[in-house]
């Protein structure tokens, strides 16, 4: 399904900004523009209960993060919260670094979806919990 990026920038107005949950619909290894080229995550992910305006289905948004792994005071990465949302929150590197891209999809999280200057939603990463409602990560 393409990502919501891809639609007008009016189309959206009228979505709701508001913490959602979310489901990765694909995932897949990237490299971020140059000069910095590192190693990322690029996921798909769905809004759950929303309705693409143009499309159909779910609106589906485009999400990367860092392939970093760290808690430290002031600075959580974002690719950490997002294993803690969809994993549970005592997952380890080693258990995280068993799945495969494949293994992502269909495990949920919520997080917190804005409009950006252009009208497009975005995912705030910095907001990155366990699904609503308290529905255990999959797998767990």
């Amino acid at each position: 399904m393409p990502a919501a990026q891809q639609s007008s920038s009016t189309t959206f107005e009228g979505l709701e900004e508001k913490r959602y949950n979310l489901r990765i619909v694909s995932a897949e290894a990237a490299i971020s523009p140059p000069p910095d080229s590192r190693p990322q995550h690029k996921f798909e992910v769905a809004l759950e209960g929303t309705e693409d305006p143009e499309r159909g289905g779910e609106i589906v948004l485009r999400m990367w993060t860092s392939q970093a792994w760290h808690d430290t005071e002031g600075k959580t990465s974002h690719q950490f919260l997002l294993v803690r949302a969809i994993c549970g929150p005592s997952v380890t590197l080693e258990e995280w670094e068993r799945l495969d891209y494949p293994d992502l999809a269909g495990r949920r999280f919520s997080a917190f979806v804005k409009l950006d200057a252009k009208g497009w939603p975005t995912v705030d990463k910095d907001s990155i919990r366990a699904p609503l409602g308290g529905a255990a990560p999959k797998g767990q």
